[in-house]
């Protein structure tokens, strides 16, 4: 009950002085959103990285042991794969190739890098490429399907598709024509994808062995386990090949960019310098009404009130604060998701438990911050009144 009648007393406090509250609340507030910023673009990168993995269509994915992340993946012969689809319960297999090219802008020339996947296109191998009317073009020379996701550097290629149904472009100085549009996103590794068949692929890049892949995918027929399939066939295959299952092959490209570069470690920095800043302007606050009003607080000893009633008082003011300014950090960090997303083509997503755990981060930053504050309350000796 005491700690209740502490936090209508915080309230009343807190919107007597409504100037510096709103300083408090701006400051609760700009670290509520640098933390929801950084953990934003952390998710996002690592979302991303694995947008071309998330959209392979198979049960179980064939990659060499050295690759570390797939658009920079070491080929291997395609005749692993030959051997695989020995197995009695795997039903197909398709290798897939990849290679960064060099995309020239079909209006402003200028080049951009762009990742070309090479696929049979009998073969079912892209989410959601199936329902395109032009995956049966992709047999003819030099045709390419354009995703429609890629940064706009690339010009404005869907438009020019949607205008004439057709789109004569140039990829490593070879000219190519872009017949359709799919999506799949841009990444931090790839700005734009590019599908392509086997035979074009090989135009594009004529250094390229046509006996290797980069990925090879595997169906396992129906109700086959897929778990018992990858144990038998990693028993059977040599030790340079790796077989993983779908959320495997996922996991392996975000690990990549989280435990193999720095950036993890860069936006973990950016949230913990947001929390200090935060915590710095709470408690700066805090200190100074409790400074300012140590005469009310000593009254109140007089009076008979705790000490701990007056921590309570402090405390319950951090907390109000985190409550008054996490609501509008929030609607401030979902604004300035939608525009993040909207020129940079990442996905910016705020699921429920990242608002959880930045409410945390909050609530413990403000909380630290009072306890702090309720260290000055250390003065409060009624007879210093007289």
């Amino acid at each position: 009950m005491s700690f209740y009648f502490a936090c209508r007393l915080a309230y009343r406090q807190l919107f007597y002085e409504r100037s510096k509250t709103l300083t408090a609340l701006f400051g609760v507030m700009f670290a509520c959103v640098l933390v929801f910023m950084q953990l934003g673009f952390r998710d996002s990168l690592f979302r991303s990285a694995a947008n071309l993995p998330r959209n392979l269509k198979g049960d179980l994915f064939v990659m060499h042991n050295q690759t570390n992340a797939i658009w920079q993946g070491q080929p291997f012969e395609k005749t692993y794969l030959a051997r695989l689809y020995g197995h009695p319960n795997v039903a197909s297999f398709s290798p897939v190739l990849l290679s960064s090219g060099k995309w020239k802008n079909p209006l402003t020339k200028e080049i951009a890098t762009i990742l070309i996947i090479g696929i049979n296109p009998k073969d079912s191998v892209i989410s959601g490429l199936e329902q395109s009317p032009s995956v049966g073009l992709l047999n003819m020379r030099n045709t390419l399907i354009f995703d429609a996701l890629s940064k706009p550097e690339f010009g404005p290629v869907s438009d020019l598709l949607d205008k004439n149904g057709l789109l004569d472009v140039e990829i490593n100085e070879v000219h190519a024509r872009a017949i359709g549009t799919f999506q799949m996103g841009a990444s931090f590794a790839a700005t734009g994808n590019g599908i392509v068949s086997h035979s074009t692929f090989y135009n594009l890049f004529p250094s390229t062995s046509k006996t290797i892949a980069h990925i090879g995918v595997l169906t396992v027929k129906k109700g086959a386990d897929i778990v018992q399939t990858q144990k038998e066939l990693t028993q059977l295959q040599s030790p340079m090949i790796r077989i993983l299952r779908y959320e495997e092959l996922i996991e392996h490209e975000e690990n990549y960019w989280r435990k193999r570069t720095s950036i993890g470690f860069t936006f973990g920095m950016g949230v913990a310098i947001g929390l200090i800043v935060g915590m710095v302007i709470v408690y700066q606050i805090l200190f100074t009404d409790v400074k300012n009003r140590i005469a009310e607080y000593a009254t109140l000893r007089a009076m008979g009130y705790s000490q701990r009633y007056l921590s309570y008082v402090v405390i319950s003011s951090s907390l109000w604060l985190a409550i008054l300014g996490f609501i509008p950090g929030v609607l401030a960090a979902r604004g300035l998701y939608y525009l993040t997303e909207s020129v940079t083509k990442l996905p910016m997503l705020l699921p429920l438990h990242t608002i959880f755990s930045v409410w945390c981060l909050i609530f413990t930053m403000c909380a630290v911050s009072g306890l702090l504050a309720v260290r000055q309350l250390k003065s409060t000796d009624p007879a210093g009144l007289f």
